[in-house]
């Protein structure tokens, strides 16, 4: 009989059959140890950090199993759909094209090999499948497994409240009427994560992988050098780039990855106007200046609300953004009250005074407050002979009020590209909200700045959107270059 090979050499052969430059990379090479070497521990949790790999080798690992034992059997629980698919076509296509399992693949035809439940060629004949794929949310009673695989069931959406974290907590319990035999893997969200719960409570036995060693160097140089780590540290399109995220995301430290803290301290300001100048070297074109920086786009934003004693108030927002992706906040207006005689009328004119003032021609209304605002006042400019672009933003309701102005303004102040002009200070409580935040009464000034942030980040040509948008699934195109 053939011997077989130890989970490490079977990573080395499929990375170097996708022609990946590291055929083993440090970092994987000691996880692929760890899985192994753990094998006889049923209490199991694996915390790396992000874009390390550790999915990536999840994946190779069920297929390393079956290759070894081709009546075993698995459940891979992740915590929302869309990450289930993602499981499902990739574990799929190590088994299908690994040279040393694409001889348990059955007849793709035979019923066998579904999207989310998939059996190889194997001796014995099992109620339960290789392999069943599902989500956190679904029903596991009545399942049995050898294994169950818990990847990623913590994420900054599911733990945000004490009631989501419950739910994953409730959830945890239900898996152990499955097996005996669970392994976790992901990265903390929140200081109450079910992985404290696991290491602490539960005794699981737990090994974690930081992206700095505790010596201060890369936990996987030949993948992450330093240069990688400050960009990360700094954020970027799928990171929120605050203090919290770092800490959970990448130092595996349980605190709440979607709050941070706003410094006032490293905050930036301008007192000078806009000026506008011919564009040298193209007739008939200007560019917009302040205090030497150059603007590459500019938007109004206006956060609507009744604006009534002890309710929210009302607020529109000027910010640019210049070519060096810095933020100006230029200027900001509490609107007046509705009131019941004119209704909305003293807002939208105070929105297109305000427009008219700065030059503005672009504006997004945010229609959380009502749907046919936007409508209303377009009507009310072209009624005043008044010419204007006007864009709705709908804000996602799963998301708090202090998360999204903490993911929108703190990683700009962290890296000192937020400024603030003195007029701003002047017309609103906005240095009372940042200076008191998170811990305030009223935010509306940042709640309203960073809705004009994110509408700046989706101009075409100026940056990519902070939300992301997720189609065709590509399996393995690992975020890490191997």
């Amino acid at each position: 009989m053939a011997t077989l090979i130890d989970f490490r050499t079977f990573v080395a052969v499929w990375n170097r059959a996708q022609g990946y430059k590291h055929i083993l990379p440090s970092l994987h090479d000691e996880i692929a140890q760890w899985l192994e070497g753990t094998e006889g521990h049923h209490h199991r949790l694996l915390m790396a950090y992000r874009y390390s790999g550790k999915s990536y080798l999840k994946d190779l690992y069920i297929a390393w199993r079956l290759y070894r034992d081709p009546n075993s059997t698995h459940i891979l629980i992740s915590a929302t759909e869309r990450l289930t698919s993602q499981a499902s076509a990739n574990i799929k296509r190590v088994l299908e094209h690994h040279p040393l399992t694409a001889h348990l693949i059955p007849d793709k035809n035979s019923g066998s090999w579904q999207n989310t439940k998939f059996t190889v060629l194997r001796p014995q004949q099992r109620r339960e499948p290789s392999i069943e794929i599902t989500s956190l949310t679904a029903q596991v009673t009545g399942l049995h497994a050898d294994l169950v695989i818990a990847d990623d069931i913590e994420t900054h959406n599911n733990s945000s409240t004490q009631e989501g974290r419950d739910k994953i907590r409730r959830a945890a319990h239900e898996l152990m009427s499955v097996t005996d035999n669970i392994l976790y893997i992901g990265t903390p969200h929140d200081e109450d994560s079910i992985y404290q719960t696991l290491e602490y409570k539960w005794n699981y036995l737990t090994e974690k992988f930081p992206v700095i060693k505790s010596d201060g160097t890369p936990q996987c140089p030949e993948l992450h050098d330093e240069a990688w780590i400050a960009k990360k540290k700094l954020g970027g399109a799928e990171d929120f780039g605050t203090h919290n995220w770092w800490q959970s995301q990448y130092m595996l430290i349980p605190v709440r990855s979607t709050e941070g803290h706003l410094n006032w301290e490293a905050v930036k300001f301008l007192k000078d106007e806009i000026t506008t100048s011919p564009l040298r070297g193209y007739r008939g074109t200007t560019e917009e200046q302040i205090e030497g920086k150059t603007i590459r786009a500019k938007k109004a934003y206006w956060d609507p609300a009744t604006g009534k004693q002890n309710r929210d108030q009302s607020i529109i927002v000027f910010c640019a953004k210049t070519y060096d992706n810095e933020i100006l906040v230029m200027d900001a207006k509490e609107l007046p009250p509705v009131s019941d005689e004119r209704g909305m009328d003293d807002q939208f004119d105070a929105v297109l005074a305000f427009m008219q003032k700065h030059k503005l021609k672009q504006i997004v209304v945010e229609k959380n407050f009502s749907f046919t605002l936007a409508s209303e006042l377009r009507k009310r400019a072209q009624s005043k002979g008044v010419t204007i672009q006007i864009s709705e933003s709908t804000r996602n309701n799963t998301q708090g009020k202090a998360p999204y102005i903490i993911q929108s303004i703190e990683p700009l102040v962290n890296v000192g590209k937020f400024y603030v002009h003195t007029d701003v200070l002047t017309n609103t409580s906005f240095k009372r909200q940042f200076m008191d935040f998170p811990n305030t009464k009223h935010d509306d000034v940042l709640d309203a700045t960073a809705g004009c942030i994110n509408a700046l980040s989706k101009v075409k040509g100026v940056g990519a959107s902070t939300s992301q948008s997720y189609g065709t699934v590509n399996v393995y195109q690992p975020s890490f270059r191997i």
